[in-house]
C-alpha cells in the first residue's frame, strides 16, 4: 500500500546467533515488568530458560558439561515467542524515527516511505535509526551482522531505473542497495514483480517433479498423489497471496507447475489436454488458488484471528451508519477501498482481498467458522473454474 505513491526503503536485518544470546535475567524482568508474568508461571518460565547445561559428544567421549548462561532453548515452541518478548522494547526505538518495524523472530525488517526526491533524506534518516538500534543490540547482548544485511528500495516500474544506487550506511558497513532479497523463503524485487520467486519456486517445484518421476512406477497413485501435494503444491501454495496481481505471463509459468503435476499422476504426455485431470484431481488453478488464500486471510481478520496491521484495514458495510438502512447492510461485504493506481494500489492486500471477498456467494461468506468456510469457498472456486 506504501508503493502507491511513493518509493520506500527496507532493511533487513540479520543477527548473529541470535537465540544463543538472549540474556536470561533481563529477559525474566521483562516478562515481570512489561508482559505481567508472576508466581508459578514465571517461576515455570524460569525454570525452562534456566539452569541448563550442555557437552559435546563425539564417538563413545563426552566433554564435561558446562553451565548455559543464556539463550532460549531452539526448535522449542515458546524460544521464538519469547525472543520476540525480550526484542519488544526495540519498537519504540525505530518508530521514534517516524519509521515502521516487522519482527518474525529474529527476522526483522525497517522500513519508511517518502517521495521519490526525498530519498537521500529517508536513506539519512534509516541509518540515523539503525545507529540507535545497533546500540540497543549492544545494550542487549544482541550482534548485528552486517554482512549479511540488505537494504532494498521499492518503487512502481516506470521508476525503477531512478531508483537510489548510492550504499546505505548500516553502522559501520556501507550497504550496496540489492535488487532482490529472500524474506522468510520469499523474494522481494524492487518493483514487486516477483518475477524472481516465481522462477525460484517453478524451478523448485519441476526439480522434485523429477524426482518423483523417477519412482513413481513404484507408487500406486494415492501415494503419487500425496507425494505431489505434500512436496511439490506445498512449494507453490507458500505465500502464494503475495502474487496476487502479477502479470498474465508468470501465472501460466505457476499453472505449468500444476499442469505438469496432473500429467504425472495420470502418466499423460505432455501435450494433453490437462482440464480433466486437474477437474478429478480438484487442483484449482493457481489464479482461484490466490484467491482461496485472499479469500481466509479476510475471514480471519473479520473474525479477529489475524494481527492489527492486517485486520485493522478492514470495515463490514453493516457497520457503516450511512448503510444502515440500505440492503447491503445485512450483508457481510467489506468497504472496498479506492486506488489510483491498480497496478501496485490494486494489488494492496486490503484492495485485492475486499475485491475478491465481495464477490463471495453469501453462503460462504457467512460461514460460521474457518473449516466451513475454506469448504465452502473451495467449492465456490471449482464450480466456477470447472463447472461442476
Amino acid at each position: 500500500m506504501l508503493l502507491t505513491r511513493v518509493t520506500c526503503l527496507f532493511a533487513f536485518l540479520d543477527l548473529s546467533s541470535a537465540f544463543d544470546t538472549v540474556d536470561h535475567i533481563p529477559l525474566l524482568q521483562k516478562l515481570d515488568s512489561s508482559f505481567g508474568f508472576s508466581g508459578s508461571a514465571l517461576a515455570w518460565l524460569s525454570s525452562f530458560t534456566c539452569d541448563r547445561s550442555m557437552s559435546v559428544s563425539m564417538n563413545s567421549h563426552s566433554s564435561f558439561r558446562t553451565p548455559v548462561t543464556c539463550g532460549v532453548p531452539q526448535g522449542s515452541v515458546l524460544g521464538p515467542l519469547l525472543f520476540i518478548m525480550y526484542m519488544s522494547d526495540i519498537v519504540s526505538v525505530v518508530t521514534k524515527h517516524n519509521l515502521s518495524i516487522h519482527i518474525f523472530a529474529d527476522d526483522i525488517q525497517i522500513y519508511g516511505s517518502c517521495s521519490h526526491s526525498q530519498s537521500s533524506v529517508l536513506s539519512s534518516r534509516l541509518s540515523l535509526c539503525l545507529d540507535d538500534v545497533i546500540s540497543w543490540f549492544s545494550q542487549h547482548r544482541l550482534l548485528l551482522n552486517s554482512d549479511k544485511s540488505e537494504v532494498l528500495w521499492c518503487a512502481s516500474s516506470r521508476k525503477k531505473k531512478s531508483l537510489p544506487t548510492e550504499s546505505v550506511r548500516i553502522g559501520s558497513s556501507l550497504i550496496k542497495p540489492s535488487t532482490s532479497v529472500r524474506v522468510l523463503g520469499v523474494h522481494i524485487d524492487s518493483c514487486l514483480s516477483f518475477d524472481v520467486h516465481v522462477t525460484r519456486c517453478v524451478s523448485s517445484c519441476f526439480s522434485m517433479l523429477r524426482q518423483i518421476r523417477s519412482i513413481k512406477r513404484s507408487l500406486p497413485r494415492p501415494v503419487l498423489i500425496s507425494l505431489v501435494s505434500s512436496l511439490v503444491l506445498s512449494r507453490l501454495d507458500y505465500c502464494i497471496s503475495v502474487l496476487c496481481g502479477i502479470s498474465h505471463q508468470q501465472l501460466q509459468r505457476l499453472q505449468s507447475v500444476l499442469n505438469a503435476s496432473a500429467r504425472l499422476i495420470f502418466s499423460a504426455s505432455r501435450f494433453s489436454h490437462v482440464s480433466l485431470y486437474l477437474r478429478e484431481l480438484r487442483f484449482l488453478p493457481v489464479k482461484a488458488r490466490i484467491d482461496l488464500r485472499l479469500s481466509v486471510l479476510v475471514h480471519q481478520c473479520l473474525s479477529g484471528n489475524a494481527p492489527t496491521y492486517l485486520s485493522s484495514d478492514f470495515q463490514k458495510l453493516s457497520d457503516l451508519p450511512s448503510r444502515s438502512s440500505l440492503r447491503s447492510s445485512s450483508s457481510c461485504r467489506v468497504l472496498q477501498p479506492r486506488s489510483r493506481h491498480p497496478t501496485l494500489g490494486g494489488r494492496s492486500f486490503n484492495a485485492a482481498s475486499a475485491n475478491v471477498w465481495n464477490a463471495l456467494p453469501f453462503n460462504c461468506t457467512s460461514a460460521a467458522n474457518i473449516s466451513v468456510f475454506k469448504k465452502e469457498v473451495k467449492l465456490h472456486f471449482l464450480k466456477e473454474c470447472f463447472s461442476l
